[in-house]
């Protein structure tokens, strides 16, 4: 609008206001969803790395238990699950005993999931050595897996014994 004298009423410049106003809030806004996307980015790859890094301290102290101890009892190969506090294969530090490696190849996944306390991570256990004997579910597709290994001794020959850790991903 324009007075008699043909100067411009403040209405037109308001109008432009509102115009930068709109602009500066879209700017915002796009600018709000880049950090926040980014953000959320970041913290899901750093609880992803968390995840991974305490699935492989489970996997290094569980292997470690295993090729170190021979359980609780110390004879829990004979015994039923309900007794056992905790499994162990070895004889001696790093020396398998065949029973115990059979029992525990042969043993009811849920079961020793439970006494090996690794919630709700899954595992899968592998000897390879004279004879190869595994115990646990081996992952089935896109899976997080943190692996640990030890050499060790069995029946006089030297093996190899593995253990992954795993979460399935989507």
């Amino acid at each position: 609008m324009r007075t008699s004298d043909g100067t411009r009423i403040a209405m037109e410049k308001g109008q432009g206001v509102m115009f930068d106003f709109a602009f500066a809030l879209l700017l915002f806004v796009i600018a709000w969803a880049f950090i926040s996307s980014s953000f959320d980015s970041r913290l899901s790859s750093h609880e992803n790395e968390r995840s991974f890094a305490q699935m492989k301290n489970t996997a290094d102290s569980l292997l470690d238990s295993l090729v170190s101890s021979n359980g609780v009892p110390g004879n829990w190969e004979e015994n039923d699950a309900g007794g056992v506090k905790s499994i162990g294969l070895a004889l001696r530090d790093r020396e398998l005993s065949e029973a115990k490696l059979a029992a525990f190849s042969n043993s009811d996944y849920e079961a020793l999931k439970e006494k090996m306390n690794i919630g709700a991570n899954e595992f899968f256990f592998t000897f390879s050595g004279p004879v190869d004997m595994n115990a646990g579910l081996p992952p089935q597709g896109k899976a997080s897996v943190a692996v640990s290994r030890r050499v060790v001794s069995y029946n006089g020959q030297q093996g190899t014994v593995a253990l992954k850790i795993y979460r399935l991903v989507d």
